[in-house]
């Protein structure tokens, strides 16, 4: 009995252990489908997580990639742009800007706009924030453009002439703030000052030259219809036709010197140099005006300090140039006065100079004095204004340069430099 209660608990304990074991089997596989399942889960998660991680990757770069081509064009344009958050104050600024305002970017942020730019009029009164058209428009999330004559303040107190426009910021429907860009006008308002004298020396001389022409013009109508219509003797006749030559003559240099002039602005004025001795054409020249300055009551001499000078240059431009300053010189110098030409050797160039004790020249005349048709108002009129345009092609055609100082009220001087060879 014993033996058998034995065995039916062994058998019991066999069948409980692989029991058991069948448990453990399942949980086991149980368990190995979960950790396959969870391994699956967790790889498709890390599929997921990398493929986000990737676009946001490209995304952050294209982010980058743009910013880095705003910066590049912000950086390019000659404009100055200019950011403005809501309470008016600057977030950003481009190197354009920076050039144009005197102040560098982090200088500029956090700084309000308008006690920086448009603090003041362009008298120096106060311009009050109630009438700043920037606010207002920053405010009330509207474009607006500069007005005529609008201007902008650098640092240090200076302004300058600006054209400017303001358009708002938004994100989406949120107003974020304002861009603000401007342009320095000042070489644009100095190219329209230009033209404008440009327009006004056009006209002028037009009547300039109508009155230069037509005064001799109706000299030859009177001497020839006294040829035509009188019974004139030989003396008189002789002396008409000697008027009308000179007549022509004027009439004839005046379109040289239009001619001239064409000529050297179209790059088409030729210069042909050889070796020449220069008093001689000093002393050509002098005799050439010696009657007009005695007419004129002028002293007119020539004074040299080498009278074997040499130089390689165009014989007929230079007197042409020198014959130019003559003129010049003889009409403004005062009865008694004198006017003295000269030639220096210095460091491998040749100073011609033509100095008279005329009125001399307004300080305002002088920095457009060669330019065509060019007047002065001192007086002693006659010309159209080409013949100092005339003289300064014929220096930069030899290579050289021509320059006057003057102070008004104590004469001219006008030196023609040339290199010696």
């Amino acid at each position: 009995q014993l033996d058998e209660a034995i065995q039916r608990e062994v058998r019991a304990g066999r069948r409980a252990m692989a029991e058991v074991r069948a448990w453990q089997t399942r949980l086991t596989f149980a368990f190995a489908i979960l950790a396959m399942g969870a391994t699956v889960v967790v790889g498709r998660v890390g599929w997921r997580f990398r493929d986000l991680s990737e676009q946001a990757e490209i995304r952050r770069k294209d982010a980058v990639d743009a910013r880095r081509e705003i910066d590049a064009v912000l950086e390019a344009t000659g404009d100055g742009v200019l950011g403005i958050d809501l309470g008016g104050k600057c977030t950003s600024l481009n190197r354009a800007g920076a050039k144009l305002l005197g102040y560098t970017e982090r200088q500029m942020k956090g700084r309000d706009i308008h006690d920086t730019l448009y603090h003041s009029l362009e008298d120096g009164s106060p311009c009050p924030r109630k009438a700043s058209p920037v606010l207002d428009a920053l405010a009330a999330g509207s474009p607006v453009d500069s007005p005529g004559g609008a201007i902008l303040w650098r640092r240090r107190g200076r302004s300058f002439p600006a054209r400017w426009s303001l358009r708002p910021l938004i994100d989406g429907t949120d107003l974020r703030g304002a861009v603000l860009t401007f342009t320095d006008m000042t070489e644009v308002h100095e190219k329209e000052e230009a033209l404008k004298r440009a327009i006004q020396q056009r006209e002028d001389v037009v009547s300039i030259v109508s009155h230069d022409l037509r005064n001799p013009l109706g000299v030859v109508l009177a001497a020839s219809d006294l040829l035509v219509d009188l019974p004139l003797d030989e003396d008189e006749r002789r002396r008409q036709a000697e008027i009308i030559g000179r007549s022509g003559k004027r009439m004839h240099n005046l379109i040289e010197d239009l001619l001239d002039v064409s000529r050297i602005e179209g790059g088409a004025f030729i210069t042909r140099p050889s070796l020449e001795e220069v008093f001689p054409i000093l002393e050509e020249a002098r005799k050439f005006f010696s009657d007009q300055a005695d007419g004129a009551g002028v002293e007119l001499t020539v004074v040299h300090s080498n009278a074997e000078l040499k130089a390689r240059i165009d014989r007929d431009q230079i007197l042409q140039a020198l014959s130019n300053l003559l003129d010049n010189a003889l009409r403004h110098t005062p009865q008694g006065g004198s006017v003295v030409i000269t030639a220096v050797e210095d460091d491998g160039f040749i100073d011609l100079t033509v100095t008279d004790d005329g009125p001399g020249i307004e300080s305002t005349v002088l920095e457009h004095l060669f330019d065509r048709f060019s007047q002065s108002t001192t007086g002693g009129g006659g010309g159209a204004g080409l013949g100092l345009a005339i003289v300064k092609g014929v220096a930069e055609g030899h290579g050289g340069e021509v320059s006057v100082t003057s102070q008004f009220g104590e004469g001219a001087i006008f030196t023609i430099r040339l290199p010696r060879d």
